[in-house]
């Protein structure tokens, strides 16, 4: 009996392990994957060779996107899109958007006009409005906001008034929901890197 049973537990793991070792499959070459993030049943990819990739999984579902940006490593779903960092030679990292479609990636705002970049960073779901931060030549890196809107995407604050910036790279955490607010970390150039809601 004991014979039996162990032979029986050694097949059941053989044909475990076949099945796990079947599900396994290459969907494309050379595309050297650096970053994903889901939007429902897909998956956006950025790739070391300066393009966006879209898989569903198969195949077939597994194409780039473009081939003329890079991401900044940084993405966030929100209202069913994907909100990145994304780079180009013409606009620098600016705010991207994508559906996991190739119309609708696309630069969604130029927030530093221009081929200066806003390199838009830590980006936050609060109370239906996505919160970020992001640089421009007059005001420095401060606190953004958007609707979902290029029009609904403006700066919340100027807190480092004039060029300097608010948002300290070296801190590692910037948002802090609580009690229907949402608090954050930044410097004002007076009192230093404190908490603000």
């Amino acid at each position: 009996m004991k014979t039996f049973l162990r032979s029986a537990a050694c097949i059941l793991l053989f044909l475990i392990t076949e099945n796990i070792g079947a599900q396994v499959t290459k969907l494309s070459n050379n595309t050297n994957i650096m970053a994903s993030i889901t939007l429902g049943n897909k998956a956006l990819l950025e790739t070391d060779k300066d393009s966006i990739w879209v898989t569903d999984g198969t195949a077939a579902g597994t194409f780039k996107l473009r081939n003329d940006v890079a991401t900044t490593g940084e993405a966030v779903v929100y209202k069913n899109k994907v909100y990145a960092g994304g780079v180009t030679a013409a606009k620098g990292a600016e705010l991207w958007v994508s559906d996991c479609t190739t119309s609708g990636t696309k630069l969604f705002k130029d927030i530093n006009p221009g081929a200066a970049s806003s390199f838009p960073t830590n980006f936050f779901v609060f109370n239906n409005l996505l919160f970020f931060f992001a640089v421009t030549k007059g005001n420095g890196y401060e606190l953004w906001k958007s609707d979902g809107t290029a029009a609904g995407t403006v700066m919340v604050k100027d807190i480092y008034v004039g060029k300097g910036s608010s948002y300290d790279s070296t801190l590692s955490n910037f948002f802090y929901p609580a009690n229907g607010l949402l608090f954050f970390e930044a410097n004002d150039s007076t009192h230093g890197n404190e908490l603000w809601k």
